[in-house]
């Protein structure tokens, strides 16, 4: 497929994911309580659902997540597992990859504020994974300074953490503990559809 060009300001982290499969992060997102500060364990405090995932999707989900550097002053700060296909066009050009999840927050104006994607498929070592901040306006110079080596540590710890941790919750049963979810897509001209 063609590589497509980042719009200026976007932030743009690619990964080479060793071991870990692209069904490993689908059942990530929506379980994601089950490890969070595994995921970064200087910078990732705290994890609840605000609204948790319905049976067999992320979409709707809000979460509630602390996190920053050591020293920083900590906010939690929410999101909301969004439809991809209800992101602006620019965004939905550049999902190239068959799985994809998106995170926003719909402005009063219902606007996306700060749209977040990571989109992933599978490859002979695992899987490629892109996550892209589509920013809006420029992002403050902390955050900015510190997101690439952040999305760096997280990347690295899902090789570290993810495969056995998959395993493990593999032997509970109940959909509402142990929640599954399928994040591939089908593009169709210009409409992203989840493949369920």
């Amino acid at each position: 497929m063609a590589e497509k060009v980042a719009k200026p300001g976007w932030m743009v982290y690619d990964h080479e994911l060793h071991g870990v499969t692209p069904d490993m992060i689908d059942w990530w997102w929506v379980n994601m309580e089950k490890g969070y500060p595994l995921w970064h364990p200087e910078d990732h405090k705290s994890f609840v659902w605000e609204v948790p995932p319905k049976p067999g999707t992320a979409v709707g989900a809000i979460q509630i997540a602390e996190q920053g550097p050591p020293g920083a002053v900590r906010k939690p700060g929410g999101g909301q597992w969004v439809d991809p296909d209800l992101l602006p066009q620019d965004i939905k050009d550049w999902i190239i990859y068959e799985h994809v999840i998106a995170l926003g927050r719909l402005g009063p104006d219902n606007k996306f504020d700060i749209p977040i994607t990571h989109q992933y498929e599978a490859a002979s070592y695992g899987t490629r994974h892109r996550f892209t901040i589509h920013l809006q306006r420029p992002m403050p110079a902390e955050p900015a300074r510190t997101g690439p080596a952040h999305a760096d540590v997280e990347a690295k710890r899902w090789e570290e953490f993810l495969p056995e941790l998959y395993k493990m919750w593999q032997v509970v049963k109940d959909p509402a503990i142990n929640r599954q979810c399928c994040c591939k897509i089908k593009k169709e001209g210009s409409t992203i559809k989840y493949i369920r």
